[in-house]
């Protein structure tokens, strides 16, 4: 089992929150960092549901902050040496994959190869009509899009036409250190699972409990089992969230304690997962510190990390 952290990006997240976790969790020996995405949410009332939680509520506040990943990235990258530098998840239908890909290779680049893309559909509707993208196009887009991006990061002059994305042949550099970016594809369902398996490198599933986990992790490997991809290695990441005593009464559902986390994490790894992102509801600095101290004796040091 190899285990990652959240870094901080929300709330009150700044420059010294980001550098003490990303250095804590590089010297200890955790895989990889990893956050997420937002750009904008509607002033006054949100229709969109959030399918992290049963109620549909996101559990945080609308107008705090929420900083850029591939910035934030790139501030990570100077402050670590060796871990892993990931989004989960980029939402990648409401952008253009060159602008994607510009971000994700410079990260790469300044990194010396630890960048690792994941994307996923995006849930906050009046995020894409603030962008003037249509909502009921991602799935499309997003396909397109990690195609497109493949393109752009492994052939010489990329070029792609599809319905939502049409270039090339184009010059595009810089090139990924690798020769290639995992890409990770997210999200809670059955479609996203089979597409994990069939378009990505890996499959990220966020707070699934372990019966879901044993059936995300068997259902995305046999469609990788079957895609063209099929000898290329394929991670499943399981998104962990550590409980703390001032949570919110419903985040409490989908987290558990610090305690126990080594048995915790032996269960997960027999339900499939080859990776736990350790998170918090608060992404406070030092709640997450503490989640590092307690990872860092069970870390392997030794097992290769997931980008490369």
């Amino acid at each position: 089992m190899k285990f990652a952290i959240r870094i901080p990006f929300q709330g009150r997240a700044g420059a010294d929150d980001v550098a003490r976790v990303v250095t804590a969790a590089d010297e200890a020996g955790l895989d990889s960092g990893w956050l997420g995405d937002h750009l904008c949410f509607p002033v006054g009332e949100v229709r969109s549901r959030y399918p992290g939680t049963k109620s549909g509520s996101y559990m945080k506040s609308f107008d705090e902050v929420h900083l850029d990943p591939w910035c934030t990235l790139a501030y990570a990258a100077a402050n670590s040496s060796r871990i892993g530098l990931g989004t989960g998840v980029t939402v990648l239908p409401y952008r253009h994959p060159i602008i994607v890909a510009k971000a994700v290779a410079t990260v790469d680049h300044l990194s010396g190869g630890r960048a690792i893309l994941g994307v996923a559909l995006g849930w906050v509707q009046e995020e894409f009509e603030a962008l003037g993208i249509s909502f009921s196009s991602r799935v499309g887009r997003l396909e397109e899009g990690i195609a497109a991006l493949r393109a752009l990061f492994e052939t010489p002059t990329p070029e792609f036409h599809g319905e939502h994305f049409d270039f090339g042949p184009v010059y595009f550099s810089p090139k990924p250190v690798h020769g290639r970016v995992p890409i990770i594809i997210g999200a809670n369902t059955e479609a996203a699972r089979r597409r994990a398996g069939m378009l990505g490198d890996g499959f990220y599933g966020s707070r699934l409990p372990l019966e879901a986990t044993r059936v995300a992790a068997r259902e995305a490997r046999a469609a990788h089992a079957d895609s063209p991809r099929h000898e290329q290695p394929f991670t499943v990441l399981i998104g962990y969230g550590v409980a703390f005593a001032d949570d919110p009464p419903e985040a409490k559902t989908i987290v558990g304690p610090l305690e126990g986390l080594r048995d915790t994490a032996l269960r997960y790894e027999d339900a499939g997962a080859d990776m736990l992102m350790l998170d918090t509801q608060a992404q406070r600095a030092d709640d997450l510190l503490k989640v590092i101290e307690v990872v860092a004796p069970m870390v392997r040091v030794s097992e290769a990390p997931v980008t490369g």
